[in-house]
C-alpha cells in the first residue's frame, strides 16, 4: 500500500479550516466516502504529515482501492492534485476559493449581453419562443447571465434556437440543471460540429449508446455512474472504441477478474482485455478455446532427464515390500 505526502495551499495547526464553498457546494454531490477520504487527507496536509496508505485505510475502515478513487475523484474536480513516485502519492490540496471561482468566471464569461442587447434579440420569435421554452423546461425565472450565455450559444456556436432548447431539455432528462453542466454540454456539442436539430439527435443517440454500456459494466462491478472518474472512463474508452470489444466480452473480463481478486479493478481488467486483444479473441467461444488449449498444456508434463530417472523404473510390489520390513516370512505347509 502506497505511503502519501500530504501538502496544502494552507497551514493552520490545532484546526481544521474547511471552507463552507466545499460544504455548499462539491460535498452534496460526492460519495459519503470520497468525503471522508478527502477530510482525512486534509486534516494531515494542514498539518504537513506524511502518512502510510495503511493509516488511512484503519482509521476511515476503507479498502485502497476506495481511497484511491476518492483522491481520483477530488483531482477530477480540481480540489487536488496528485503526483506518483517511488511507491508514495503527493496529494497537494489546492486553495478551494480559487478553484470554484475560476469555474464560476469561466461560466460567466458569456455574460456580455447589455440589457439593451437582450431586448432586442426578444424581438426575434425564435428566439423568444426558446427563452419561453426553457423557462417552462426548468420551471424557473432565467438569470440575466444565463440568458446570456444561451445568446452566446446562438451567436458563437452557431447553434440554432431549437438545438439549444433540445440541450436544455437533454441535460433536464439527466437530471441535470446546472449551468456549468449546461456549458459543458455545449462545448461537447460544438466540438462535435453540431449544426442542426437531426446532428444533436444522432449525437444523443450515440452517447447515450456508449455510456448505457458504461453503466452497465459499472453495476456488474457494483459500482455506482458517479463512481466513474477520467481514468476509468479512459479504460472503458479503449476496451470498447480502441479495441473495439463486444459488451458481452468486457462482461466476461469483469466476471474473470470478480472470481481471481474479489474487486472491482480496472487495471486487471485491462491486463485482462489486452491480453485477448494481442491474441485475436473477439468472442466467447475463442476465449474458451484458448482456455482449453492452456489448460491442455498445463496437463502435459513431460519429467526432464536428470541423473534420477534417465534409466528405467523398477515396479515394486507393495505388499511385498511391507513384509520384508516387517520381517514376516510366508510359512508353507511342509514346514
Amino acid at each position: 500500500m502506497a505511503n502519501y505526502i500530504f501538502t496544502a495551499q494552507m497551514r493552520q495547526s490545532g484546526v481544521t479550516p474547511i471552507p463552507n464553498i466545499f460544504i455548499d457546494e462539491y460535498m452534496a454531490n460526492a460519495d459519503g466516502n470520497f468525503v471522508k477520504v478527502y477530510l482525512c487527507g486534509f486534516i494531515e496536509a494542514i498539518n504537513g504529515n506524511k502518512v502510510s496508505g495503511d493509516f488511512i485505510s484503519q482509521k476511515l475502515e476503507l479498502l485502497e482501492s476506495d481511497i484511491i478513487k476518492a483522491w481520483e475523484y477530488w483531482e477530477s474536480k480540481g480540489l487536488v492534485n496528485i503526483k506518483k513516485s517511488s511507491g508514495e502519492l503527493q496529494i497537494e490540496f489546492l486553495n478551494i476559493y480559487d478553484v470554484f471561482y475560476s469555474n464560476k468566471s469561466s461560466v460567466s464569461m458569456a455574460a456580455t449581453y447589455s440589457p439593451e442587447d437582450i431586448r432586442s434579440r426578444m424581438d426575434n420569435a425564435k428566439i423568444k419562443d426558446m427563452f419561453q421554452n426553457i423557462e417552462k423546461s426548468l420551471g424557473r425565472t432565467m438569470s440575466a447571465k444565463e440568458i446570456s450565455m444561451y445568446l452566446s450559444w446562438l451567436d458563437d456556436y452557431s447553434f440554432s434556437p431549437e438545438v439549444i432548447t433540445l440541450l436544455i431539455e437533454y441535460c433536464k432528462s439527466k437530471k441535470k440543471v446546472d449551468s456549468r453542466y449546461f456549458e459543458k454540454v455545449a462545448i461537447a456539442w460544438h466540438d462535435a460540429n453540431i449544426a442542426s436539430v437531426e446532428d444533436a439527435q444522432k449525437y444523443i443517440t450515440q452517447h447515450e449508446e456508449k455510456y448505457n454500456k458504461y453503466r452497465l459494466i459499472l453495476d456488474f462491478l457494483g459500482l455506482k455512474e458517479h463512481d466513474l472518474m477520467k481514468p476509468q472512463e479512459e479504460f472503458l474508452d479503449k476496451w470498447f472504441s480502441n479495441w473495439n470489444f463486444s459488451l458481452e466480452l468486457v462482461l466476461e473480463a469483469c466476471k474473470i477478474c470478480s472470481l481471481r481478486i474479489n474487486e472491482p479493478n480496472f487495471s486487471y481488467i485491462d491486463g485482462i482485455l489486452s491480453n485477448w486483444s494481442k491474441q485475436g479473441i473477439k468472442t466467447l467461444r475463442e476465449v474458451e478455446t484458448a482456455d482449453s488449449k492452456k489448460k491442455s498444456k498445463n496437463m502435459k508434463f513431460k519429467a526432464p532427464v536428470n541423473t534420477f530417472n534417465s534409466y528405467d523404473q523398477r515396479s515394486y510390489d507393495i505388499k511385498e515390500l511391507e513384509k520384508k520390513l516387517l520381517g514376516i516370512e510366508e510359512v508353507t505347509p511342509d514346514e
